[in-house]
């Protein structure tokens, strides 16, 4: 069954470059190329990698480097997706995993979960990385993780749906849950999302959006919220029901944690709540 990732991007990133891979030098030079571009997109495609050339190159090197530039891989049409990650995106990450974790200390669960960062996944003839992922410890062994993380730095959230709907999809339903963070770049705004499937659709069960707004020259910046609280349901993150009679329960994220999540992606810890 053909499978083109090229094809798909011409859709959901129809701006970002592509480029025939020749090498591991000549890609390095395309990645300080892109690197320099002035309000450059997160990715770029290399095309023309077979799958024995991607193992060999990416995968099988102990180059850290290469292996952490991969977003996505199809063996099908030799495509590969490479991300370029913002400090932006990454304290995006990072501050929303670390709310998940003191969440779970919270209610007395502080060794329940293993994080997983970006690991490899093979969903169908596609290998893929998530931002980040999350599993009861328990189940660290299973073939996805219960929730995924994605997030974009970008103004469009075409990739974060068409990521979000494959996670779910060709997992057969092993990811319970998958959370996008679209920071937009031209505007003080976050949207995070919780997808789901429901009678066989792919449906956004949660939105949040958090908006800076400037209060005047003498005044702090303040932040407002909307959807919030975020919530992650405890069964789908754990893969269990909550404990009657302990504090376990939903994840919980309000208006005073997510604060936490604009100061970092924005760089600005003088902000409050509006």
């Amino acid at each position: 069954m053909e499978d083109s990732l090229a094809r798909e991007l011409e859709y959901v990133l129809p701006s970002i470059h592509r480029y025939p891979y020749k090498g591991r030098d000549d890609f390095v030079e395309i990645w300080d190329y892109e690197l320099s571009i002035p309000d450059r997109d997160d990715y770029f495609l290399m095309t023309n990698i077979n799958k024995h050339t991607f193992e060999h190159d990416f995968v099988g090197t102990d180059d850290n480097f290469f292996l952490e530039t991969c977003n996505e891989y199809c063996h099908l049409s030799q495509s590969l997706l490479i991300r370029m990650r913002s400090a932006e995106h990454e304290h995006a990450r990072a501050e929303f995993t670390n709310l998940i974790s003191l969440a779970a200390v919270q209610m007395g669960l502080p060794h329940a979960l293993q994080f997983l960062g970006s690991g490899d996944y093979q969903l169908g003839p596609r290998k893929k990385q998530a931002d980040d992922a999350y599993v009861p410890k328990v189940l660290a062994s299973r073939p996805y993780p219960s929730v995924v993380l994605e997030v974009a730095w970008s103004e469009s959230a075409s990739k974060l749906r068409a990521d979000a709907e494959r996670w779910l999809t060709v997992s057969n339903g092993e990811v319970k849950a998958a959370i996008t963070i679209l920071v937009k770049k031209h505007s003080f705004d976050i949207i995070i999302q919780r997808w789901n499937i429901v009678d066989d659709a792919l449906v956004i069960q949660q939105e949040t959006r958090i908006m800076k707004q400037d209060s005047g020259v003498n005044s702090r910046a303040s932040v407002v919220f909307m959807g919030a609280p975020f919530i992650i349901p405890f069964h789908m993150l754990f893969l269990r029901p909550a404990a009657p009679g302990t504090n376990e329960g939903d994840i919980v994220l309000a208006d005073t944690d997510l604060i936490h999540l604009a100061r970092d992606i924005w760089g600005d810890q003088s902000l409050v709540i509006g």
